[in-house]
């Protein structure tokens, strides 16, 4: 079997798998509620905390970075070439962020990335964390975020990682970006001028209205949440 297609094979299984809906399946069954729906619309940890149960948000989280994790770890067991583990976790990436089962919406993606990277971009993973959270001290987590990413694949060139590593650094980044300007179909104006506010603010700040504004909340339900 040629490396190229090992590749391609590695790619849709970590896509497969990452598309697994993880915060979908615990806002139907621990609440009744499709999570897209509600809150920020984010199929992910965040939304899980805020729209179904505080308790349900570490494992939810836990496991979209063991989607992006296993898939990763089985390629670079059984495949023959470090490129074939990358493709298994970004495409797990794509699939947490474009789920094949939820119509191509999905969440952010950055769970997924620290999975992906987990088994051979340690230090990618420790950047990442530290500055969101210190970026979340002010309140700008999301911002942080992109900052860490666009550092990402500068930092593996700096470490001298392999070119497998750098590029999925690379393509992680394009993927979280791509998924932010797309915000799981939600519609642009039509207006040019502000149609740019919209992906500017996307861009930065993960929503379509500036920082401090309520936007999370503008689908939200006032029944009791479980705890």
């Amino acid at each position: 079997m040629s490396q190229a297609l090992v590749v391609v094979i590695w790619l849709i299984i970590g896509y497969l798998v990452g598309s697994l809906p993880t915060a979908y399946l615990a806002g139907k069954y621990i609440r009744g509620i499709d999570i897209r729906e509600h809150g920020s619309g984010n199929v992910g940890g965040a939304n899980v905390l805020s729209q179904v149960s505080k308790w349900a948000f570490l494992p939810v989280v836990l496991t979209d970075v063991a989607k992006a994790l296993v898939p990763t770890l089985l390629a670079l067991r059984y495949a023959d070439t470090g490129w074939a583990a990358m493709a298994a976790g970004t495409g797990a990436v794509a699939g947490h962020c474009w789920s094949l089962y939820l119509a191509f919406t999905g969440g952010r993606g950055m769970a997924a990335a620290l999975g992906a990277l987990l088994p051979v971009y340690h230090w990618g993973v420790v950047w990442i964390i530290v500055v969101h959270f210190l970026a979340a001290a002010f309140g700008l987590a999301a911002l942080g975020d992109v900052i860490a990413l666009v550092g990402l694949p500068l930092l593996a060139l700096l470490l001298g990682l392999p070119a497998s590593v750098v590029a999925t650094a690379v393509a992680i980044l394009l993927l979280v970006v791509g998924k932010r300007l797309h915000a799981n179909h939600l519609p642009l104006p039509t207006d040019p001028l502000a149609r740019r506010t919209v992906l500017m603010r996307r861009l930065l700040y993960d929503r379509d209205v500036a920082p401090g504004e309520p936007w999370t909340e503008r689908t939200d339900i006032n029944d009791k949440r479980p705890s």
